[in-house]
This record gives structure tokens, sequence and C-alpha cells, in this order.
């Protein structure tokens, strides 16, 4: 089974969305398009299930988002798109649940190398 960023929205599994790209730092054309990224949750029956999806992308990798195990596992690598996400200022927020105010940065960042 595959999910489709539209299949999140649906089934409100998106935790964390954000604008990302040119128009998250004020560098965006008239031209260019909206990216987004952010992080979900996986309905219970993938999770534990054989259909693990750790990544939904578009066709054209303008919209990406991470299933949470996923993020959590590249913020402990100190991924910098997984740190940018962690870092998103407010105005680029489209949407935070709750549960994302638990992921606290003085608990993942490291000096791992």
């Amino acid at each position: 089974m595959t999910l489709s960023i539209k299949d999140l929205k649906e089934q409100n599994l998106i935790l964390l969305d954000t604008v990302s790209g040119s128009r998250a730092y004020g560098l965006s054309m008239p031209e260019s398009d909206t990216d987004t990224r952010g992080v979900f949750i996986l309905p219970q029956d993938l999770y534990f299930g054989f259909s693990y999806i750790e990544q939904v992308n578009s066709d054209r990798n303008d919209h990406t988002y991470y299933e949470l195990g996923k993020y959590l596992k590249l913020l402990a690598k100190n991924n910098p798109s997984s740190i940018e996400l962690l870092f998103a200022p407010q105005e680029t927020v489209i949407y935070r649940h709750p549960l994302m105010e638990q992921i606290k940065p003085e608990r993942i960042l490291s000096r791992l190398k």
C-alpha cells in the first residue's frame, strides 16, 4: 500500500506542516512554487503491519513528509533537513500538532559527527 500527500491530509495524519524552500526564506520569485515539508504519523494498521511507509513525496519532491519514527531517527543523526523542521519559524508553520511540542531541541541536538 502507498500513501499520497492527499491521503495524509484527508486522514488527518499530519503532525507538522511547514512551508520550505525559497518561500520560507524570502528568496522566492513571482514564478516560484510553494514547497512544503513535514512529519506524519501512520495509521495503526500500516505501522504494525507489513506496509511501513517512512516518507511520502510529491512527484517532483517539492512536498516531502517524514513518518514520525524516521523523523526522530534523522534528528538523532543531526540531519540538516530534520533540524530545519525542528526550528521552523512560526510564520512558516501551516500546522503543528501539540505532540510536536514534546520534541525538545535540547534533548535531540548532539555533537555527533
